[in-house]
């Protein structure tokens, strides 16, 4: 996946990122939605026999790179901030990051999130 495109699109359904967004430890970002119906299907629990088959798309599509997701312990709920408008003449981009998040993204630098402890 593309850097822009992993900062704007969920890791698991492809569809654009929007709140609430998820993060696992390898720095995937998903939407909170989709997170939780994988994991529901993931289980063998789901409210409609759609999910089932979308869950086992999923998977063919992800080729073993959800395997160190199971359960939403292993997910950390993102709080973003909104990036800050461009600055005519700063020759600073206002690259359009995931949910909106500043400093992180497109434009190149890292974004951090820090776990609480239990």
């Amino acid at each position: 996946m593309a850097p822009a495109t992993a900062w704007s699109t969920c890791a698991l359904s492809s569809q654009p990122l929007r709140d609430p967004i998820v993060a696992c430890g390898l720095g995937r970002l998903y939407n909170k939605e989709a997170a939780l119906q994988f994991l529901l299907a993931k289980k063998g629990v789901a409210s409609k026999p759609e999910e089932l088959l979308q869950y086992a798309n999923q998977l063919r599509a992800a080729n073993g790179a959800l395997d160190h997701v199971s359960g939403m312990k292993d997910l950390l709920e993102l709080h973003l901030t909104p990036a800050a408008p461009e600055h005519e003449g700063s020759g600073r981009s206002s690259a359009a990051a995931a949910g909106g998040a500043a400093g992180a993204g497109p434009s190149g630098a890292a974004m951090r999130a820090l776990r609480p402890s239990a």
